[in-house]
């Protein structure tokens, strides 16, 4: 490609010049409905969270959840707890609510934790075969489900229980992660 008139050449001597970053893996209404219709359980600031935090932060999410809603949240990252690697297992849910059923999902995407009241709607049992299409029901040493889901397709049962948004939720959810994406360019 032959340069025109107007480039401008400049010699860095010897340093290198990169282009800006490039995010090119995005998820746009997954991300919009987390971000826009879930609770942020995101911590990437000191002092991180403890699971008692975070169950705290739950608590107050539940305010939020209409009668017969779920208490939906994103961004719980096991490597910014306190102790590292602390994940979320049902009896913590539990201690969130019994009668409310939770669906949280960590900040990977590919892990979800869910309490005894989504695991009992969803109709996912000790006995359920992990999904044809990848993914496994995290069982204890007896064989007892723990509440962590690993990978997409295990959600599936409980997104099947959840409350739809409803097409204005989602317009709006989608207009505010395009809104922030595009304020840091």
């Amino acid at each position: 490609m032959k340069a025109s008139n107007s480039t401008k050449v400049v010699d860095l001597k010897g340093q290198t010049l990169m282009p800006g970053f490039v995010e090119p893996h995005v998820h746009i209404v997954v991300t919009s409905v987390f971000e826009g219709l879930g609770l942020n359980l995101s911590n990437f600031t000191l002092p991180y969270d403890t699971k008692e935090t975070l169950i705290q932060k739950m608590k107050a999410g539940l305010k939020n959840v209409p009668a017969g809603g779920w208490l939906f949240g994103f961004g719980v990252d096991p490597s910014r707890t306190t102790p590292f690697m602390s994940e979320l297992t049902a009896d913590d849910l539990d201690k969130v609510s019994t009668t409310v059923p939770i669906f949280i999902v960590n900040q990977s995407g590919h892990i979800g934790y869910v309490n005894h009241k989504a695991l009992e709607l969803a109709g996912v049992t000790n006995k359920t075969p992990n999904p044809a299409g990848g993914g496994i029901y995290v069982k204890d040493a007896k064989g007892n489900l723990t509440g962590k889901l690993v990978e997409p397709p295990t959600y599936l049962p409980f997104m099947a229980k959840m409350p739809n948004p409803t097409e204005e939720q989602l317009f709006g959810a989608i207009q505010g992660t395009m809104r922030k994406m595009a304020s840091t360019g």
